[in-house]
């Protein structure tokens, strides 16, 4: 079950390149919290979220998971999972690059798994 829960982050992954919000926001509950790289504010809805990936797709960014620092472990609640990735802010010259690691709190049972995702910029 640990690779389905690292199959959601590389879909995650994929629908933000493509800036395929609807897929994208699909994953997340309803309920779900995100706590942004890129927002001061904690995001509590999907109207929140969508309006922070939308920020995202017009920085033109994209992102690289790292899977060889997946750390995935069973919970009561799921799954939770962290790792690294780094993000590329394309727009402007120079492009940006920004390591970030992130935790994904993933009820596997539902159709948008997400109830947590934590995302911060590593120092």
């Amino acid at each position: 079950m640990g690779n389905l829960a690292e199959n959601v982050i590389q879909k995650w992954a994929d629908y933000v390149n493509q800036s395929n919000f609807q897929k994208l926001l699909g994953l997340y509950a309803p309920d779900s919290t995100m706590i942004p790289t890129f927002f001061k504010k904690i995001l509590l809805n999907s109207s929140e979220i969508q309006e922070y990936f939308f920020m995202l797709s017009e920085w033109e960014t994209t992102v690289e998971i790292f899977e060889e620092s997946f750390c995935t472990k069973r919970i009561d609640m799921g799954f939770l999972v962290n790792g690294e990735y780094t993000f590329k802010m394309n727009r402007g010259e120079p492009s940006q690059s920004i390591p970030a690691r992130f935790s994904f709190l993933l009820n596997l049972s539902r159709e948008d798994p997400i109830l947590l995702h934590h995302s911060s910029a590593i120092p």
